[in-house]
């Protein structure tokens, strides 16, 4: 399940045609990410029968977090609105949306996992979420650091924002800018 909503069929990456669909069945495509989130952190959750460590509810909880992580898609779904391109690299406030996605998953996640309340067996399982949250705090870092500093940067990137309203010009000043 996993490999085929996050490669074989994912909306942006996968082998999704855009012109061989219509906005409604991308959608659902889109919607498919957070169905089978639900999915997976539900089977974890059964799996928390007890504080041993289990290799199933540890998979099960990667998978969720695989599946959220992949859930970004909705922000090309919306930039578009309802329509994705096939194979155009995202850009400006699209790219810039992107870089920040994986970051503030992370973030929101592990604090999430952090304050959720827990019995003794479900509480392994909240282990298991927060051990997956510490190793994929850095590859999130790596990514938005990436996205933000080399591809969308408004000033240097390689598809870079732009600046043509207020709003657009707000979130350029905030990204952080080389000092030379």
């Amino acid at each position: 399940a996993a490999f085929i909503m996050l490669l074989a069929q994912h909306p942006i990456w996968g082998l999704h045609d855009s012109t061989a669909s219509n906005a409604f069945s991308t959608m659902l495509a889109v919607l498919a990410q957070p169905v089978a989130m639900i999915l997976a952190l539900a089977l974890g959750r059964a799996l928390s029968l007890s504080r041993d460590a289990e290799p199933a509810r540890f998979a099960a909880a990667s998978v969720s977090g695989a599946v959220r992580l992949g859930f970004g898609c909705a922000i090309r779904w919306l930039h578009h609105r309802g329509y994705m391109d096939d194979g155009i690299a995202p850009y400006a406030l699209e790219g810039l949306a992107h870089a920040l996605w994986p970051l503030i998953f992370v973030i929101a996640a592990a604090q999430l996992t952090r304050l959720a309340p827990g019995r003794d067996t479900t509480r392994a399982y909240l282990y298991d979420l927060q051990a997956i949250w510490a190793a994929a705090i850095w590859p999130a870092m790596g990514f938005t650091a990436l996205g933000l500093w080399l591809l969308y940067n408004p000033w240097w990137g390689a598809w870079p924002a732009q600046t043509l309203t207020l709003a657009n010009a707000i979130v350029a000043l905030l990204v952080p800018r080389r000092r030379g």
